[in-house]
């Protein structure tokens, strides 16, 4: 491995192209002023949460609504909610944005926003549809065989036979 290249190589201005790429971490410089006037700002990075993560978030945000989920108004759920993916998704915050965001519904509810809008981005590999420039879909689910659903969920189940 020639690390004088490597170092060369990353002095070099990004391909254009993998500028346009959405990346798994991205760092966000955040200026907030509080209701009583304080001026706070600082620098934060939103990764993408892997499955566990997404898991630990849902934990989280039921856990900051101490309460079964159906008795909260919405507004609480989403507060809730936002929270949980903030606390996981957000990495190295500073000490202020969660105390904050926990407060002001509207500061949480940007920097909700902004994961979910990153989470969306990656996912879709920020694929656009332009003219004369049409976009594979990133999933696809199709049926196998001839029979159609309708026929699959009108059909009797048989004991044993695994199928219906």
């Amino acid at each position: 491995m020639d690390l004088r290249k490597l170092a060369k190589d990353a002095e070099k201005p990004l391909d254009p192209d993998q500028e346009k790429i959405v990346r798994r971490e991205q760092v966000w410089s955040i200026k907030y002023r509080s209701p009583d006037g304080t001026q706070y700002a600082g620098t934060v990075a939103s990764r993408i949460m892997s499955g566990d993560e997404r898991f630990q978030a849902s934990r989280i945000s039921a856990d900051v609504a101490g309460r079964p989920w159906a008795t909260l108004p919405p507004g609480a759920q989403l507060h809730a909610a936002a929270l949980g993916i903030l606390t996981i998704q957000l990495r190295n915050p500073p000490e202020w944005l969660l105390e904050c965001a926990a407060e002001d519904d509207e500061l949480a509810a940007q920097l909700y926003a902004s994961c979910r809008e990153h989470d969306a981005r990656w996912f879709s590999g920020d694929r656009g549809s332009s003219e004369g420039d049409p976009r594979q879909a990133r999933i696809s689910i199709d049926p196998v065989g001839l029979a159609s659903a309708s026929e699959i969920h009108d059909s009797p189940i048989v004991a044993g036979s695994g199928s219906r």
